[in-house]
């Protein structure tokens, strides 16, 4: 499997829903380490799979992160934020 954006989310996505916070975030932070682009679709799953997991305090820092950075949220990535 191409380790790139995609790869890395859909890893991500599995590991939330799968309980394993501490994984997703561990794919999260070595995107950037490894030089993969996160996308909006990326952030979307890290913010949602922290609210799912009740880990509300990552997924703010997340969303200011993100923020910081100069992302520019869209709709999706909002409702992400607040659901």
């Amino acid at each position: 499997v191409e380790r790139n954006t995609v790869s890395y989310t859909c890893a991500m996505s599995a590991c939330f829903e799968a309980g394993e916070l501490d994984k997703a975030m561990t794919l999260f932070t070595y995107m950037e380490v490894a030089g993969v682009p996160r996308s909006l679709i990326t952030y979307s799953v890290a913010i949602s799979g922290c609210s799912r997991n009740e880990d509300w305090e990552t997924g703010v820092r997340i969303f200011n992160e993100l923020i910081e950075k100069g992302v520019v949220p869209d709709a999706a990535l909002y409702n992400s934020a607040i659901s």
